[in-house]
């Protein structure tokens, strides 16, 4: 491996949460890519590479190391029950909006850059406009149980199906909606995504911040509405699913805004 890609890859991801399973972050990117024409989409490849391709990059290439896990999420404190005390869970840098930021900033320069941090900034753009658009990305429920937070649902277990998993784990895949996809169906999923949620102009505007705080209330109003260690609802399953897909179109688009700042 030569000295650049080994840069590279020591400094990937190695979440202990984890983000959209890998088709939902191939979404997102398809979604953003559906929005140029053919000679457009050219241009962002010859800026950016395959997005779709490094999409879920980040999360894969986990088991590296864990040096920009926190980019990947931010802790809204959600203090459901009386507590002793509140804590700070929110840094001032060190978060996906803080990420998010930088990577914009460092992608939007014009001078040469170093070619390993460029490709950790351009995968991890890719990659966060998806996670911050995943209501568990934006919160932390904060009870007797968990007085530090349950880390974005990560301890709060449901039932689905058979099985127990977390509400995190849950969401991830979309309610079952994303799970066991493969490559050949990510492009007609999108397709039906975009149907089903036309661009609305009016939500590419906002600052990062404005996105986190959509997914930390749609995670109080949704993703916590189902009881905790109980077999989730049909009705619980359907409304998630229509949030999640609205989700991720809006995050499509919005990807597709930012894409359009920084190569057209």
């Amino acid at each position: 491996m030569n000295r650049s890609r080994y840069l590279a890859a020591m400094l990937c991801l190695a979440l202990p949460l984890s983000a959209w399973n890998t088709a939902g972050h191939e979404i997102v990117a398809q979604i953003a890519l559906n929005q140029f024409s053919g000679a457009d989409q050219k241009k962002i490849a010859a800026k950016m590479g395959d997005i779709v391709a490094i999409a879920a990059q980040p999360d894969n290439d986990r088991a590296v190391s864990t040096v920009l896990s926190k980019w990947h999420y931010i802790d809204y404190p959600w203090v459901e029950e009386p507590v002793a005390s509140q804590l700070k869970l929110v840094s001032k840098n060190d978060n996906i909006v803080w990420a998010l930021k930088e990577a914009k900033r460092a992608l939007g320069k014009k001078k040469s850059q170093n070619s390993a941090l460029s490709e950790i900034f351009k995968a991890n753009l890719v990659h966060l406009v998806g996670d911050i658009h995943q209501p568990l990305h934006c919160i932390s429920r904060v009870t007797i149980k968990n007085p530090k937070g349950d880390k974005g649902g990560n301890l709060f277990e449901v039932r689905f199906g058979k099985k127990k998993e977390t509400l995190h784990h849950l969401w991830d895949g979309g309610l079952g909606l994303l799970e066991n996809l493969s490559s050949e169906q990510i492009l007609p999923l999108a397709r039906e995504i975009e149907r089903e949620f036309p661009i609305n102009k009016q939500k590419l505007e906002g600052a990062f911040e404005d996105w986190s705080k959509e997914s930390f209330y749609l995670a109080k109003s949704k993703a916590y509405s189902t009881p905790e260690g109980v077999l989730v609802s049909d009705t619980y399953l359907k409304e998630g699913r229509f949030v999640v897909k609205e989700r991720l179109a809006v995050a499509g688009y919005r990807l597709a805004h930012i894409l359009k700042e920084l190569v057209l």
